[in-house]
């Protein structure tokens, strides 16, 4: 039995980890704006940007204008 029948032979009709099927997406979560109100401290740190929420807190102590900038947006849209 030739075992890469399914890779290289005629198409398989059992997916692959090399051919992904177009509902293989990224789960979605609803994040209320009360939740992310909550989370407004360096370690902690989410915000909105064009209407997905970002973690940032692994980003703060990098980000180029500094942990500041992003503290002023915490826990707000900074989509703008």
């Amino acid at each position: 039995m030739n075992m890469m029948a399914g890779l290289w032979g005629q198409r398989s009709s059992q997916p692959t980890a090399q051919t992904p099927t177009p509902d293989a997406t990224l789960p979605t979560q609803r994040i209320t704006h009360d939740e992310v109100q909550q989370h407004v401290s360096p370690d902690d740190c989410w915000m909105c940007i064009h209407g997905k929420v970002v973690d940032v807190s692994s980003f703060a102590s990098t980000h180029p204008g500094g942990p500041a900038l992003l503290l002023r947006y915490a826990g707000k849209d900074a989509s703008d």
